[in-house]
This record gives structure tokens, C-alpha cells and sequence, in this order.
């Protein structure tokens, strides 16, 4: 028969005998299982491309090559063939204004490869086209990158694609 001086006194936490009085033991959390870890869903991010890529992709005509600089940074240097339609434009046109249907018409369905000084507002106009149905690719590096690849570009007024 066992008495209850052989029944071995509960254990603490950190290993010692619990005396009585003390807050008692609390049993280790159960492992997580697989299944039940719940993950954060996270938006996909916006497809990039390289300079150079995006530069074949529009001179074959695959792909619109959509300038989202100012009126003024395009004049100074933009890429052959491409349209330029602000940031700002793109920004009124989720509002409602007639920019983001201009730029649908002149994709005609092809992609649309948004560029910009550095790739900051290219990658805010990509986000923007791509939620209300344009699929959009920003060049990564903008024009500087297009620039340090040795990529053709036009300096001075516009004589191709021109603005929306």
C-alpha cells in the first residue's frame, strides 16, 4: 500500500520540488502542428523586369512601354517608343478620370512595362494598373538602369510615342 509519503511531491517549471503556496507548475504548450500554424496571406509583389528585356519586349511591339515621369524628366531623356502618362495621372485615373482607359486602348492587350526616373513610382504605377486590370510590369532601376545598360534613349522633345 502506498502512503503518501512515497508519492514523489509535484515538480515546478524549472525543475524543483513546488512548495505549497506557490503558483503550481503549468504544463508545457502543445507543439503546433502543420496544419494549424496560421499564416499571414501576403499580396503577391509586382512582377519586375529587366532593362534590357523590357527594351526587346517593346521594340517588338510585345509590350507598351508606359513613361510614368513628370512632362519634364521625359523631355530631358525617355526611351524610344515610349508613352508617357504621369504618375499622377494614373493616380486621378483610379478615381475615375480617363487616364487608366487610355492606357488600356493603347496597350491593345499587350503587357504594359511601367518606367520611371529610378523605379519607385514605375513599381506605385504597376501596383496601381495591375488592381484595376492592366497587366503591368515595372523596370527595375528605371532609366537609370536603362542608361547604365547601354540601352537607346532619346534626349530632348519627344519624337515617338508621346504622351496619353
Amino acid at each position: 500500500m502506498l502512503e503518501t509519503n512515497d508519492i514523489p511531491p509535484p515538480v515546478s517549471s524549472r525543475g524543483r520540488p513546488s512548495r505549497p503556496g506557490h503558483r503550481k507548475a503549468r504544463p508545457a504548450p502543445p507543439e503546433p502542428q502543420e496544419d494549424t500554424v496560421a499564416r499571414t496571406p501576403r499580396p503577391p509583389a509586382p512582377a519586375q523586369i529587366d532593362p534590357a528585356r523590357a527594351h526587346r519586349l517593346a521594340a517588338a511591339g510585345e509590350a507598351l512601354l508606359l513613361d510614368v515621369r513628370e512632362p519634364e524628366e521625359h523631355a530631358e531623356l525617355h526611351a524610344p517608343g515610349a508613352v508617357l502618362v504621369p504618375l499622377g495621372g494614373l493616380s486621378a485615373a483610379a478615381a475615375g478620370a480617363g487616364a487608366l482607359g487610355t492606357v488600356r486602348a493603347a496597350s491593345g492587350g499587350r503587357l504594359v512595362l511601367a518606367v520611371c526616373r529610378s523605379g519607385n513610382r514605375s513599381q506605385t504605377a504597376t501596383e496601381l494598373l495591375n488592381a484595376h486590370g492592366v497587366p503591368t510590369v515595372n523596370v527595375v532601376g528605371g532609366m537609370r538602369d536603362w542608361l547604365r545598360a547601354g540601352l537607346p534613349a532619346h534626349r530632348g522633345a519627344c519624337r515617338c510615342g508621346g504622351a496619353i
